[in-house]
């Protein structure tokens, strides 16, 4: 038992200077931490631009931006087209997706196309109808106009002649009883009554003028009507024909049946796919998102008191992490210049990766047009580092 004994004061002997000597230098480190940080201030860190050159942090967009596709109304998902994939390369107007509602819009459209035809069937029917008994109504009217003086005239010739063989016959009975008893009673008799034909002649005709002044006004008044009445119903059918109102529902029918195909609203390459058929699209579900990576830009977030530096066709270089290397195994640089520059002062949306970085900024959006797009084409959106030269001088 005094072996053990000896080992195990000989132990508590050897660890409490080891302990002693541990806590004063944990102490010490301690002290010297917070001693450093009172020393050393919390500093921000945000870009240094000096002389000529403006640094900045930004991110890769084809030109344009990303072009989020959708509907406008929920609709279910039914079909891409054929080689509609991502990074696919498609033209403008080229359709992209079908959707479940487009067979019902396409019955829809065809049905209302048929009622428009049949429609204008009918009223082609009635209008040719209407026309020709206008056509008679004017044929009408346009002889009473022309044959009614002249049947009036007619008749007043033969109104004089009447008066003449009249007067005739009232000279012959006078000279007959001027002759005394060598004319009978027979003779004057006779011709009494021809002067009684001749009167009653007479009288026919003079009524027969009177009468056809009278109906010559009458008539031409109605004839007048019936083509006003003609060209009314003529007015009246096409009215009530529903054309017009089926031909609003056809240009409706043509938007929906629209909205049920995706169309590409420029040319560009397809990006990502959202959506896969049987889901439902339309609202907040997109389809698919679209760029124009022929054409790739940088958008430089800028230090809002930086700005006044920068003027549009400055040249710019950017560099980035994911970017192809050189034979040299270096970064390889791309350049640009300024093709607009922005008027809205915002918060950053490019963080940097250094943690004491400012991470809440008041930047202004600067973008730059690539020279080579190639390279910087698959990495949307990805960040990279800008450095804009500059001149003297605020920008005017």
């Amino acid at each position: 038992m005094e072996p053990n004994k000896r080992q195990t004061g000989h132990s508590w002997k050897v660890l409490v200077p080891v302990a002693f000597v541990g806590g004063a230098v944990l102490g010490g480190l301690v002290v010297h931490f917070f001693k450093g940080n009172e020393e050393r201030p919390a500093q921000t860190i945000r870009p240094i631009n000096k002389g000529n050159k403006v640094t900045a942090l930004g991110r890769l967009e084809p030109e344009g931006g990303v072009l989020t596709l959708g509907i406008p109304l929920p609709d279910r998902l039914q079909e891409f087209f054929p080689n509609i994939r991502e990074e696919a390369m498609v033209k403008k107007g080229q359709e992209l997706a079908k959707m479940e509602s487009y067979s019902a819009r396409q019955l829809d459209l065809n049905l209302i196309g048929q009622q428009l035809a049949e429609a204008q069937a009918k009223l082609e029917g009635v209008t040719q109808k209407i026309n020709a008994q206008i056509k008679l109504d004017e044929i009408k009217l346009r002889q009473l106009k022309e044959l009614g003086p002249f049947d009036i005239q007619l008749q007043k010739h033969k109104v004089q002649g009447l008066k003449k063989q009249l007067a005739v016959a009232q000279d012959t009975m006078k000279r007959l009883k001027g002759l005394g008893s060598t004319v009978s009673q027979q003779e004057i008799e006779q011709q009494e009554l021809r002067v009684f034909q001749a009167q009653t002649e007479l009288k026919i005709g003079q009524d027969a003028l009177e009468k056809m002044n009278q109906g010559k006004d009458l008539e031409v008044k109605a004839a007048e009507a019936q083509l006003a009445a003609s060209k009314a119903a003529l007015v009246s059918a096409q009215k009530e024909a529903p054309i017009e109102t089926l031909k609003s529902q056809q240009r409706l029918a043509k938007l929906r049946l629209e909205d049920s195909i995706l169309r590409a609203p420029i040319d560009g390459k397809i990006l990502k796919i959202l959506a896969k058929p049987g889901e439902l699209v339309g609202g907040q579900q997109p389809i698919l998102q679209l760029g124009n990576t022929s054409q790739m830009e940088v958008v430089a977030e800028v230090y809002e008191t930086d700005i006044a530096k920068i003027r549009k066709g400055d040249k710019a270089r950017i560099t980035g992490r994911a970017l192809p290397k050189d034979k040299e195994g270096k970064e390889t640089q791309l350049e640009g210049k300024v093709v607009m520059i922005g008027i809205m002062v915002g918060r950053n949306k490019v963080y940097d990766v250094d943690p004491r970085a400012e991470v809440d900024r008041r930047t202004v959006e600067v973008r730059i047009r690539l020279d080579d797009s190639a390279a910087a084409a698959k990495l949307i959106n990805h960040q990279v580092n800008v450095e804009i030269d500059t001149k003297e001088g605020p920008a005017p």
